[in-house]
């Protein structure tokens, strides 16, 4: 698979992205792909699709306990997550 640019990621960039098949790792076994990838063109709304402007994304907007920049609490049940990732 050829790399291909979107904005700073590189779709297929080895150096960012881990190995779809990580002998180390056993549920990739089953989950890797066994043809080669097939390259599918960028379309003009990946380029060019709307998003957010650089100046509309706040250090606020970071936290998900807050209910979508109103300020107010999340809504729905909390849960505790721990463990190791």
């Amino acid at each position: 698979m050829k790399n291909t640019t979107i904005g700073e990621i590189i779709r297929g960039d080895r150096e960012v992205f881990p190995p779809y098949l990580y002998e180390a790792y056993q549920s990739t076994r089953r989950r890797a792909p066994l043809l080669p990838l097939i390259d599918v063109p960028l379309t003009l709304s990946e380029l060019t699709g709307p998003g957010p402007a650089t100046s509309a994304v706040t250090p606020e907007d970071a936290d998900l306990t807050r209910n979508a920049g109103t300020g107010g609490e999340a809504i729905g049940q909390r849960i505790i997550v721990t463990g190791r990732v």
